[in-house]
């Protein structure tokens, strides 16, 4: 019996690029398609992976000039040109949607006579994981299409010449009223198919020979078998006979819903609503839509039209009432969104966005970014936002890597672009605010943001997502970094990574002592102040890692395209052979990685070595020019005070300046003695060598200062540390040195016992 594997081994066997006559096209497309719908394509992939740069057509469609498949070049974007064909074979989806097309007859030919026909494959169309072999519903035969700048190129399999598409708006279905346009003047067809206009899918075609209560019932049966898609068409269908029909609008909603198809659903529940008001399921449907849609205050004018006896009622109120709670006052349960995130897979969260005391703002020499409207405490929720697209590790098939082309690309990264898209098709009211993220200096401004632009898409990505982050919350060394850096690029460490993009979180713009960090927990990310912020001063978070070196740095900048003057930074920059030098010395002690994972205790004399090398390379440090004005003291009594005479602390910063400069004493920018430090430690600790232990991680602690990411290393050191006192058996130190773990966590998510005490028990 012939599987699916022997067809496309038979046609990788021909040898460069190559076209095929069209009967021996549609021959091939018939038997893959067969194949597909006998074993149900277990060897077909569920999603797209692009070999290449997306090609995108920027061009409108009254600039281009017609062009047929006779006359593409192969391995060719044609610009300025427009593919008129239509489709002669019923589409299929493989990788992506495939099917047949042909050239139209030009002047006077004969109609009998054969014409130039290729294959044709359309990326991130459908929004729908999983092989087809029948799309003719949503693509029939005999659909004309205008295709923008055709990319002509050989197939992967089996090199024979094909045209791809990976934008949706590249393809135009032509609608009746160009039946008769300059496009399509003095063109014919080679034999008589059915001709099909407009919108290729069953809703709005009149249904012939059914009756309302026959497409009711048919839609309800795909319902039932969870067929939501058709159930809306025929639904449709029923409502071409009978437009006012509340329980078939009612019927609808519902589908629509369970697709996630929120404002489609809202429309018509409120349009079964509108006839009649009574119909209790199409009020509850028109609040669930609601909630879709995040629009929870009218949710609860719905809710109040309805008995909250019902027990699907009243559970729909609480949820609006918690999500009201988050959105207008910033309070979180962040232990059980916490515990929510570890529970599901994906861990897709159910929780209101929050915006605090911030707005999006020009800065000089930067563009866009965030800053204060108030003076802002340490410790404030600034932001809380769910992911306009995130992919997780979960998600990825098993043999995903294996069928990406290029290897350089993450997996992560051509999911969320693909995910991305599907949205925009989906939903392209969300369009505006995802095309006004920043694409690269380089990119200009969008006009068209109706148009799927999978290569902006790519950079929009690329500028502004982030990496989710997880902790290791039972290791007995968090600071050692599971994956020390490496001179070599790992596609396999890429492909255990997610990645979210977040709008408003986007407009963060960096610093490597940010007054910000951002917390990622499921498909929520949470932004907090880690310092005082006075009102007008610009908010930053970090976008790498706290002790990533300073080449590895600057790589991430220049990848987007700025660059980060920090007192970091410069401070880094200003002493180029001490940096140099600092950072072989850290090559050294990552190249320790295995014997520290062991326990290795003669490696200490060598880690101290490394340790004192590190600190010579900072005593040029008084000689930067870089001034201190704050301590670790200052910032240690300044938070005894409390945040009501703090906020009068930040006010009388303001009133002096609203752009403060926030220096670091030279102690804290020795930062790259810290990761050998915390291993010493955990070595010290673990041959019971405890006093060393706690002298050595004093000395860590006071390192690091109160900045962006490093607030969560400073928590889990001081944790580190009273667990040392604990075994020493001081009570006065541990106690100490809890307190100081827990006003560090307060910084890192709010003041909550109930997330201290499941920390206590973490």
């Amino acid at each position: 019996m012939e599987t699916l594997g022997d067809i496309l081994q038979q046609l990788s066997l021909a040898q460069g690029p190559h076209t095929l006559p069209k009967h021996e096209l549609l021959q091939d497309h018939e038997r893959i398609r067969n194949l597909l719908s006998s074993q149900k394509a277990r060897h077909a992939f569920a999603h797209t992976f692009s070999d290449h740069t997306p090609h995108s057509s920027k061009a409108p469609l009254d600039s281009l000039k017609r062009i047929t498949i006779s006359k593409l070049t192969a391995d060719t974007v044609h610009y300025g040109r427009v593919l008129v064909c239509r489709t002669i074979a019923k589409p299929l989806k493989f990788v992506g949607v495939q099917t047949i097309i042909e050239d139209p007859i030009v002047g006077q030919g004969s109609s009998g006579m054969e014409v130039a026909a290729a294959r044709l494959s359309l990326y991130n169309f459908a929004n729908f994981t999983g092989p087809h072999s029948d799309l003719n519903d949503h693509l029939p035969i005999g659909t004309r299409l205008f295709i923008k700048e055709p990319y002509y190129k050989p197939g992967s399999q089996d090199a024979v010449l094909m045209i791809r598409c990976d934008s949706p708006d590249d393809i135009i279905l032509v609608p009746n009223e160009q039946v008769g346009g300059k496009l399509l003047a003095g063109l014919r067809w080679s034999d008589a198919l059915p001709i099909k206009y407009g919108l290729p899918i069953k809703r709005g075609l009149k249904p012939q020979f059914e009756s309302v209560d026959g497409l009711k019932q048919k839609g309800n049966e795909q319902f039932a078998r969870k067929d939501y898609a058709s159930a809306i068409d025929s639904y449709t269908c029923a409502l071409e006979l009978d437009p006012n029909n509340a329980v078939l609008l009612s019927n609808r909603a519902q589908a629509h819903l369970n697709l996630d198809q929120f404002r489609q659903a809202l429309e018509d529940a409120e349009g079964a609503v509108k006839i009649d008001g009574t119909n209790s399921k199409a009020l509850f449907r028109q609040a669930k839509a609601l909630y879709g849609l995040r629009l929870y205050e009218e949710v609860s004018s719905v809710l109040k039209k309805l008995d909250m006896a019902s027990a699907d009622t009243e559970k729909l109120n609480q949820h609006t009432l918690q999500r009201l709670e988050e959105q207008q006052h910033g309070r979180y349960d962040l232990n059980n969104i916490f515990q929510e995130a570890r529970s599901k897979q994906p861990p897709i969260l159910d929780h209101a966005d929050y915006v605090g005391p911030v707005r999006i703002t020009k800065i000089a020499g930067k563009g866009r970014g965030m800053v204060a409207t108030e003076d802002i405490v340490e410790g404030t929720l600034l932001l809380c936002s769910k992911a306009f697209a995130i992919v997780f590790p979960s998600e990825f098939p098993a043999d995903a890597r294996q069928n990406v082309i290029n290897q350089q690309q993450s997996l992560s990264h051509f999911y969320i672009v693909k995910r991305i898209g599907e949205r925009l098709q989906r939903e392209p009211w969300t369009a505006t605010e995802f095309y006004n993220l920043s694409a690269g200096h380089s990119i200009p401004p969008m006009s068209n943001t109706l148009q799927i632009d999978s290569d902006r898409i790519a950079k929009i990505v690329d500028t502004n997502s982030f990496t989710p982050k997880t902790y290791d919350t039972s290791s007995s060394s968090p600071m050692f970094p599971s994956n020390p850096p490496s001179t070599e690029s790992s596609s396999e460490s890429d492909d255990s990574k997610g990645l979210g993009l977040w709008i408003l979180a986007s407009y963060f713009n960096h610093s490597c002592l940010a007054n910000a960090r951002y917390q990622n927990m499921g498909d929520f990310i949470f932004v907090r102040s880690t310092r005082d912020i006075t009102k007008g001063e610009e908010i930053c978070v970090s976008y790498v890692l706290p002790f990533d070196e300073y080449d590895k740095r600057e790589k991430t900048f220049n990848d987007r395209e700025f660059r980060c003057q920090c007192q970091l930074c410069e401070f880094e920059r200003a002493q180029p052979e001490a940096t140099r030098h600092r950072a072989s010395l850290l090559d050294q002690f990552y190249e320790m990685h295995n014997a520290i994972a062991k326990n290795d205790h003669s490696i200490i004399p060598r880690l101290m070595k490394i340790i004192d090398e590190l600190r010579k390379t900072y005593e040029t440090a008084a000689s930067t020019g870089i001034n201190a004005s704050t301590s670790v003291s200052a910032n240690a009594a300044k938070r005894k005070g409390g945040k009501k005479n703090k906020k009068k602390t930040i006010a009388a910063a303001s009133s002096s300046s609203t752009t403060p400069t926030f220096v670091l004493p030279p102690r804290q920018l020795q930062l790259g003695m810290f990761p050998p430090i915390s291993v010493l430690f955990h070595l010290y600790r673990s041959c019971a060598q405890l006093q060393q232990a706690v002298k050595t991680m004093v000395e860590g602690y006071e390192l690091l200062p109160q900045c962006g990411n490093f607030v969560h290393i400073r928590a889990e050191t001081a944790v580190a540390i009273c667990m040392a006192y604990q075994q020493l058996r001081s009570s006065e130190e541990e106690a100490r040195w809890m307190e100081i773990a827990k006003k560090e966590y307060e910084l890192l998510y709010g003041v909550s016992k109930n997330w201290w005490d499941n920390m206590r028990k973490i």
